[in-house]
């Protein structure tokens, strides 16, 4: 393969301490992140499962509200938003991802499963890069393009696991050549596991080899100027 070619093949730079590939558990992970913090929680409502969330405890907004030092939510669901309120859920609001009113500044803007719903992915991105202070960090989780569950459901019986409000597919790559555009670089980037329950040790060998077929990912993101370009690992 030649320099040129390759070059448009290159693996995908990370830019800070590589610190493990894995997360057991998306939202204790956020939630600890996000500890102390200034914090806009984008599709907070999970919607239309928000009500079993809630009854579940394991709604994210809710868990982000024990942690970060101040917490707005946004989705553009008005279901969601109405039954958040009646389970006493303040500072939340219907609002388009892509055409978010605010007037605030944020240390942290959570994007969990958001993205791939999205028309226009690139004006939530110009919209996040607008409401992050300085030093600001962007939390992204999507599902992965490469997940095996879903990859074999598709090989083996044509039948395509993806929600019906999807409009898009990413990988570590293509989700930070997207942030890439509009001024952001990635700083952090793990698959999520879910904690396991049985043959904990055998389960935690296999995903160490196989990491990358998980059905979800998260990547953080900083903005350009802000990120320190000469320390880096690929992925």
């Amino acid at each position: 393969m030649n320099t040129t070619i390759s070059g448009i093949y290159a693996k995908t730079r990370i830019y800070g301490k590589k610190e493990g590939v894995l997360v057991d558990g998306k939202n204790d992970f956020i939630k600890r992140y996000v500890r102390d913090k200034r914090v806009l929680h984008v599709g907070c409502t999970d919607y239309p499962i928000t009500q079993e969330r809630i009854n579940a405890h394991k709604l994210l907004h809710g868990e982000l509200s024990e942690y970060a030092s101040y917490l707005m939510g946004i989705d553009l669901s008005e279901d969601g938003i109405g039954c958040m309120k009646k389970h006493g859920f303040e500072n939340v609001h219907v609002m388009d991802a892509e055409k978010m009113d605010i007037n605030e500044k944020f240390d942290v803007i959570v994007a969990g499963d958001v993205v791939e719903h999205l028309s226009n992915p690139g004006a939530f991105l110009k919209e996040a890069y607008r409401l992050l202070d300085p030093g600001g960090s962007l939390v992204i989780t999507v599902p992965s393009a490469y997940a095996l569950r879903h990859s074999l459901q598709y090989w083996l019986f044509g039948n395509e696991i993806v929600h019906k409000d999807h409009c898009y597919y990413f990988s570590p790559k293509t989700l930070a050549a997207l942030c890439n555009r509009f001024g952001f670089l990635p700083t952090t980037a793990r698959y999520i596991s879910r904690k396991a329950r049985i043959l904990p040790l055998l389960r935690g060998f296999f995903w160490a080899f196989f990491y990358n077929i998980h059905l979800h990912f998260l990547m953080i993101f900083h903005k350009r100027e802000e990120v320190e370009s000469d320390a880096y690992y690929e992925i």
